[in-house]
This record gives structure tokens, sequence and C-alpha cells, in this order.
């Protein structure tokens, strides 16, 4: 599946290893879009257009994008029980 993040018309990729972390970056490498798959194996992601691996903090560490580094976004993931109290009329989409 395919999932398409935009935050004020910019895409955003979330990357996550562990339950309850997750970091957030900009897509972007070299003018191309990347889209990432997780490889339950080693624990780090591919991106589909070049195959390359990357670890958790963005840096790509083997592949054709080898030492390209995704630049991380500021992220707070905060608590669901915070934003519905803050605002009550949130839609769940799925």
């Amino acid at each position: 599946m395919k999932i398409k993040i935009f935050v004020a018309h910019h895409e955003v990729t979330l990357l996550s290893l562990y339950p309850l972390m997750v970091r957030a970056f900009d897509p972007s490498v070299d003018e191309q879009s990347l889209i990432f798959q997780y490889n339950f194996a080693n624990n780090t992601f591919t991106d589909k257009q070049t195959g390359s691996k990357w670890d958790f903090e963005g840096k790509s560490i083997e592949g054709q994008l080898k030492r390209k580094q995704l630049l991380r976004l500021p992220f707070d993931e905060g608590y669901w029980f915070k934003w519905t109290a803050l605002h009550p009329s949130t839609k769940i989409y799925s």
C-alpha cells in the first residue's frame, strides 16, 4: 500500500522502526520524490525508485544513493487523547 502524506502542500515521509517512535522526513532526493518500503529482515527501508537502503536516521547506507541524507522535519507525535480533547470534532479516515 502506498500512502502519500502532505503537510501544507509539501510531501512528507514518516519512518518508524519502534513502537511509538516516528520520524518525519522530506522524501525528495536529487529532485526525485522517493517512496519507501520497510525491510523486516534488517530493520532498514528501501526506496522503490533506486533500491537504495536507508536507516532510521534518514541516511542511505547502501545502493545508488549511498551517503545521501533525507531532510529531517520537526515532528512531535503527541498523544491521541490530547488531540481529541482539544479537537473533539476530529474525523478518522481509514
